[in-house]
């Protein structure tokens, strides 16, 4: 009687931890975004495709926008694209979306943006400069920003936590 009572305790201590460990790994995946680098967009000189010195900041200014760090020779960057393009057609003058190309030479990125045809506004940090100041070390990074320029969402690829922080800040 004693070995059954002993096993059927192992058995529920086994279920119970189980039970656990489960809930703890889907609150992992719940978890929020770590805290931006930074509040606020830096005010640090981009080049835009038509070879204008631009900022974030100023472009920004008012409009809840989304931006997107990238590079060419990232896949993930490349099918994010299309994806950033269908989102600024959804979101019309309520918001605004902005590439930003890191790290590679102007003329190879608009040689590359020619033949996309993207609706959305993009930028190029030939030497880093804006991504170091955001503290985004790799690509594809995922920033929204209020109308106000406050940083709302810093992260890695674009997802639902993304499209969220824009749509909250939209309705603000």
């Amino acid at each position: 009687m004693g070995d059954r009572v002993s096993l059927l305790t192992r058995r529920v201590q086994r279920a119970l931890t189980a039970t656990a460990a489960g809930a703890l790994l889907a609150a992992c995946t719940r978890a929020p975004a770590r805290p931006p680098a930074v509040q606020r967009l830096p005010a640090v000189p981009v080049l835009s495709l038509e070879h204008r010195t631009e900022s974030l900041p100023a472009l920004t200014r008012g409009r809840p926008a989304i931006v997107a760090l990238w590079a060419t020779w990232c896949t993930t960057c490349a099918r994010e694209l299309s994806e950033l393009d269908r989102l600024q057609a959804r979101v019309g003058a309520d918001a605004l979306v902005v590439g930003v190309a890191v790290g590679e030479p102007y003329e190879h990125v608009a040689e590359y943006l020619r033949t996309r045809r993207l609706a959305y506004a993009q930028l190029v940090d030939e030497e880093f400069k804006l991504s170091e100041a955001l503290g985004a070390r790799r690509v594809p990074s995922t920033w929204v920003v209020d109308r106000n320029g406050t940083v709302r969402y810093a992260g890695g690829s674009l997802d639902a936590r993304a499209l969220d922080a824009l749509r909250d800040a939209i309705a603000e």
